[in-house]
């Protein structure tokens, strides 16, 4: 500090205490001390101490710390979002898969004779392009040649009533 700044803070100073004595004598009184320390060179050693606190702390941290705090850095959660979805879409998939083997022995125990007679008694539920595409796939034929064409409209025309087929045209 320059002389004249340290000058008017000693001035200050005594201006402040003949105050605090005017106000409360008693307290004036008391002695002015720090009952503070500070440990020698604890400035110097406090950058190493906060370093070695730091490290101590950093390599307590467990290895599911650190996942969930990358997990839940921006960058990495969409990836992680999409793991998640797609995971979940294989299980419920190899679920299902599991559901339609399942279907598909349960269709084995049930005989031929047995399918055409729950056709023959619900023919009318059925919607007869379904049916003309089904047979279509199941004979794997990519053309049909016209004396096939004409028994299974033949067919269609027997067992549909015409209101049926007019309902379906319109």
């Amino acid at each position: 500090m320059a002389p004249a700044t340290l000058s008017t803070c000693m001035g200050r100073k005594i201006e402040i205490h003949k105050e605090l004595q005017e106000i409360t004598p008693q307290l004036a009184k008391f002695e002015k001390t720090n009952p503070f320390e500070v440990p020698a060179d604890y400035f110097q050693n406090l950058p190493g101490n906060i370093t070695e606190r730091l490290q101590i702390k950093h390599d307590e941290v467990s290895i599911l710390d650190k996942l969930i705090r990358l997990a839940l850095k921006p960058q990495y959660s969409l990836s992680l979002i999409s793991i998640i979805a797609i995971f979940i879409i294989t299980v419920i998939v190899f679920d299902r898969t599991d559901e339609i083997n399942g279907l598909e022995e349960q269709l084995q125990t049930v005989s031929t004779e047995e399918i055409q007679n729950f056709i023959n008694d619900n023919i009318e539920d059925f919607d007869a392009e379904m049916i003309y595409e089904n047979m279509m796939v199941e004979a794997d034929v990519t053309e049909i040649d016209d004396e096939l064409y004409e028994s299974i409209r033949e067919y269609l025309i027997d067992e549909l009533d015409e209101n049926t087929i007019m309902e379906e045209l319109l």
